[in-house]
Formats: C-alpha cells, sequence, structure tokens
C-alpha cells in the first residue's frame, strides 16, 4: 500500500480529520516535531484497519518513551502494567486495593438487598 492509498482510506470518523499523504511519509520517516493529535491517530488506525487503541499505545511508546500493557483477566476486570517507582508502585496497590474492596462491598450489598 502506497502513503497515497493509505491517505485515501485514513479519515476519522469523529471529525472527519484526513491524513495527508505527505504527513504519513513524515510519519514514517520519523520527521514529524509533534506528536499526532487523538483525530489523527484515530485516521491512522481506520486507515491500516486496527484497533485504534493498539496505535495509541504504539504511539506512546514513541513518543513518550511509555510502555503499557493491559491484560484482560476476565470480562469487566482488567490489570495495567507501566513503569513505576516503588513509592509510585505502592500508592497504585492501595489505591487498587482500595476501589475493589468497595466495589465487592457493593456487589454484597445489592445481593443481600
Amino acid at each position: 500500500m502506497s502513503y497515497r492509498q493509505l491517505a485515501e482510506s485514513s479519515v476519522d470518523e469523529e471529525t472527519g480529520t484526513r491524513l495527508d499523504f505527505r504527513w504519513i511519509n513524515a510519519l514514517a520517516h520519523d520527521r514529524l516535531a509533534n506528536a499526532p493529535t487523538p483525530a489523527r491517530l484515530r485516521a491512522l488506525a481506520k486507515g491500516l484497519s486496527m484497533p485504534v487503541e493498539e496505535l495509541k499505545r504504539l504511539a506512546a511508546i514513541q513518543w513518550l518513551d511509555y510502555h503499557v500493557t493491559v491484560d484482560i483477566a476476565e470480562a469487566g476486570e482488567w490489570v495495567l502494567w507501566t513503569q513505576l517507582n516503588e513509592e509510585d508502585l505502592a500508592a497504585v496497590r492501595i489505591l487498587v486495593e482500595g476501589l475493589a474492596s468497595r466495589r465487592k462491598l457493593s456487589q454484597n450489598s445489592r445481593e443481600n438487598s
């Protein structure tokens, strides 16, 4: 697929943003000065026929050196792994445990009602 062909199919459905083949060429050759906007990422994902969340994850790695992995454990449950120092990781653990506890109490309350 050429950059022109990719540009033709790269349209953000939310905003109507269209990608120009020159912008795609600059992206491919690491010549963009700024990270792509969300509308451009959605348009590119559409053109590449890939999930927008996956493209956002890849953009975060490329532009921010930010690595995030989301694992789906069960329906409605997820685990987020990211680069945190030990202090921040401990804070996240406390927050997640508190939210999980609150959710469990809420479910138990509904079951007993």
